[in-house]
């Protein structure tokens, strides 16, 4: 038996069912019109079997239909578990396909690591076997060709080359420096050879009479790596090249300067004074058996005339004197500095010549440099158109140049 509460909770759960059914839309249309529920609700109940009956008989009639379209659906869900099949075996060869990709991409990545390697060393090696090979038209230049010829600067510079490289690889004991160690070290010493011959021949061109040895020294300073290759490969033969230069280059000089001041005082003024003139002397006193005559022109022997105009700056910087091209007199300022002109251009050339082509700076270019001058300074010192020391004149010059 229920209890009262019990019996109280389910009095209350029927009336709030009657009345959510009461709310409906369709029991308000019922009772709106009028009717009764139980024949509405028995109404309804036979409209539902007839619709029941009605479904029966559209089944009964589409029975065939249904079954055929059962196995429609079974034959279906056979293709489709054939096609599950096909898609899980391509599933698979798929993935095995992706496995082989990435297996054939990891080799290609390894591949064009060894072929970046592989071009790497080859330019390496390459540059390698350029260095060290000799190349047979080298090797004829050398043996053959003048050294005039600016194809020998050209692959002499490239054995200097080789000779270097093949001496840092001797000091990595490297053994492909024996197949060619022979080869580089004759030519060697047939370039030696034949660039002391060319040299020693340059230098005592400047000796013939009627050279112009700038010209020659222009020539020679163009071969200036030709010494270099001596000190670098035979300081014996640098050193006698050297020397038979600055012995060549000194008697030179001081020939030209002394032919140049013997001509120069030929265009002096004949009367010159001496030390018999005196500005004041008496010419009416008689003159003894003994003494002197005076100068005939004293007046222009003292006079200044034209003569200073030697210290203008147009004239100080005019060109020199050429004797073998003019007769005209000149007075001793004009000649004097035409002589120190030439002393200082030759000077000039000189310098610039011993530390281009002998490759000298600073004291060493000094050393040379007087070596070569020292004689012809001394000559220039003991002419007879000296007015002034001409040794501290020629250090003078030398310190402009230092």
């Amino acid at each position: 038996m229920l209890s009262l509460s019990s019996e109280d909770y389910f009095l209350e759960d029927v009336d709030s069912h009657i009345q959510a059914n009461l709310e409906d839309e369709v029991v308000q249309e019922a009772l709106g019109r009028g009717m009764d529920l139980r024949e509405y609700s028995q109404q309804v109940e036979d409209e539902l079997k007839k619709a029941e009956n009605s479904c029966i008989n559209d089944f009964i009639r589409e029975s065939q239909n249904i079954a055929a379209l059962h196995h429609e659906i079974v034959g279906c869900d056979q293709i489709l578990e054939r096609m599950e099949n096909m898609l899980i075996s391509f599933q698979s060869d798929l993935g095995s396909i992706s496995n082989e990709i990435l297996s054939l991409q990891q080799q290609s990545v390894q591949m064009n690591v060894k072929l970046q390697n592989r071009q790497a060393i080859r330019g390496e090696l390459s540059q390698y076997v350029d260095d060290m090979i000799i190349p047979e038209d080298m090797i004829f230049t050398i043996m053959e060709s003048p050294v005039s010829e600016d194809i020998y600067l050209e692959h002499l510079q490239n054995l200097e080359h080789k000779i270097n490289f093949l001496k840092e690889q001797s000091f990595r004991d490297a053994r492909s420096c024996n197949d060619v160690k022979e080869v580089v070290e004759k030519l060697k010493i047939k370039a030696v050879g034949k660039i002391r011959d060319y040299l020693l021949e340059k230098i005592n061109s400047f000796k013939k009479p009627m050279t112009n040895y700038h010209i020659q020294q222009n020539t020679i300073l163009k071969f200036r790596f030709y010494f270099k290759f001596l000190v670098a490969n035979n300081r014996e033969i640098a050193k006698e090249i050297k020397d038979h230069y600055i012995d060549t280059m000194s008697k030179v000089t001081v020939s030209y300067f002394k032919s140049y001041s013997g001509r120069l005082s030929k265009l002096q003024y004949d009367e010159v004074p001496s030390q018999d003139d005196l500005m004041g002397a008496d010419d009416t006193v008689p003159k003894g058996f003994f003494s002197k005559p005076a100068s005939r022109t004293k007046a222009s022997v003292f006079s200044m005339g034209q003569r200073g105009q030697v210290l203008n700056l147009e004239d100080l910087e005019g060109p020199l004197v050429v004797p073998h091209t003019t007769t005209q007199k000149c007075p001793f300022e004009k000649l004097f500095r035409s002589e120190q002109f030439a002393l200082l251009e030759n000077a000039c050339r000189e310098y610039v010549f011993l530390s281009e082509f002998f490759m000298l700076q600073g004291t060493n270019t000094d050393d040379i440099f007087h070596q070569v001058m020292d004689k012809t300074l001394v000559l220039l010192q003991g002419m007879s158109i000296t007015v002034m020391e001409f040794q501290d004149q020629g250090y003078k010059i030398r310190k402009i140049f230092a």
